[in-house]
C-alpha cells in the first residue's frame, strides 16, 4: 500500500516541479546515451516514483517501532561491521540517495553494533529541521550538520563510532575534486577519502535497494585503501573507488536514484555543461 500511494505522490510531485523532471531526463540521457527515449522517460518517471515513496515512508518512520522497521530492512554482511569494530579505529559508512537512505540510517541504528553519527544537510525550515532530527535520532543515532561536522567526525572516529555520510551530491568546484561519474567529470567531496587515509579509518559502502515486496536490502562492502597514501593521488584514487561503487549500484537500479539533482552543475573550466 505505501509503495502504491508513494508512487501516486511521486507523480504529483513531478507535475509541480517540471524543471526537475527536465533535469532528470537530461541527466539520464547523458548518462545512458545508448538508451531509447522511451526508456529515459520511463526511468525519469521511476525516479520520481521513488522520491514519492521515500517521502511517504519518512512520514511513517516518525511512529514506526523497532520490530516493524526490522521487517522492512535487511543487511547483508553485518558481521563485517562487527569485525572492523574490533580494530577500534572508528568506521566511515558511505551511501547515496538511492532507494531510501533514511530507512538505511534508521535501520542501521538498530542493527549495527556501534553508535552512528549522521552528517546531515540542515533544513531551512526550523520546524521541519526539528521534526527530522527527532525522527533520525529516535533509535539512538546522532546527527551533526555537514557545515560544522569536522571536529565531531574526528572525535567520533577516535571514540570508535560510525560516521555515516551521503556522498553523491554535487560538491564545491574550488575545494573538492572532480572524478568521472557516468562518463562526465563531477565535483565530488574529498572529505571521506581524506578522513579514511589520514586516520586509517575502515570504510564501508552500502545503499538501501528497494525490493519487489517493498522491503529494503543493504549489501555492505568494504572499500579497501591500505594500498593508498594520504596525499593528493591517494585521495583522488579512493574517491574514484567509492564513486564507482555508487555508479555500479545506480546502473543496476537506475529508477531508484535521485536523477533530478544537479549532480554535474559544477564542471572543470575546460568543460561547459549545466546539467
Amino acid at each position: 500500500m505505501r509503495t502504491r500511494l508513494g508512487a501516486i505522490f511521486g507523480r504529483l510531485i513531478a507535475l509541480f516541479i517540471p524543471k526537475r523532471v527536465q533535469i532528470a531526463s537530461r541527466n539520464l540521457s547523458q548518462a545512458f546515451p545508448d538508451k531509447s527515449s522511451s526508456w529515459v522517460n520511463e526511468t525519469t518517471n521511476g525516479c520520481f516514483r521513488n522520491l514519492g515513496i521515500v517521502l511517504l515512508e519518512i512520514l511513517l518512520l516518525r511512529t514506526i517501532s523497532k520490530s516493524k522497521l526490522n521487517k522492512y530492512i535487511r543487511f547483508n554482511h553485518l558481521e563485517l561491521v562487527e569485525e572492523l569494530a574490533k580494530q577500534n579505529l572508528g568506521i566511515l559508512m558511505l551511501s547515496g540517495h538511492l532507494g531510501n537512505w533514511e530507512i538505511l540510517a534508521l535501520g542501521g541504528g538498530i542493527q549495527v553494533p556501534l553508535p552512528i553519527i549522521m552528517v546531515v544537510e540542515p533544513q531551512r525550515n526550523k520546524y521541519m529541521s526539528n521534526d527530522m532530527y527527532r525522527m533520525r535520532t529516535k533509535f539512538g543515532n546522532m546527527t551533526t550538520s555537514r557545515y560544522q561536522a569536522a571536529r565531531e567526525i574526528v572525535n567520533a572516529i577516535k571514540k570508535n563510532q560510525i560516521v555515516a555520510l551521503l556522498v553523491d551530491q554535487s560538491a564545491t568546484s574550488n575545494k573538492d575534486i572532480f572524478v568521472d561519474f557516468f562518463g562526465r567529470p563531477a565535483a565530488t567531496y574529498e572529505a571521506p577519502a581524506s578522513l579514511a587515509l589520514r586516520f586509517n579509518v575502515p570504510v564501508i559502502y552500502g545503499v538501501a535497494v528497494r525490493q519487489t515486496d517493498g522491503t529494503y536490502l543493504v549489501d555492505l562492502k568494504q572499500i579497501p585503501h591500505d594500498d593508498l597514501k594520504y596525499d593528493k593521488h591517494g585521495i583522488e584514487e579512493f574517491t574514484k573507488r567509492h564513486v564507482k561503487m555508487l555508479e555500479d549500484a545506480i546502473r543496476e537500479h537506475p529508477d531508484q536514484w535521485a536523477w533530478m539533482h544537479k549532480r554535474w552543475k559544477h564542471q572543470p573550466p575546460q568543460v561547459t555543461n549545466n546539467a
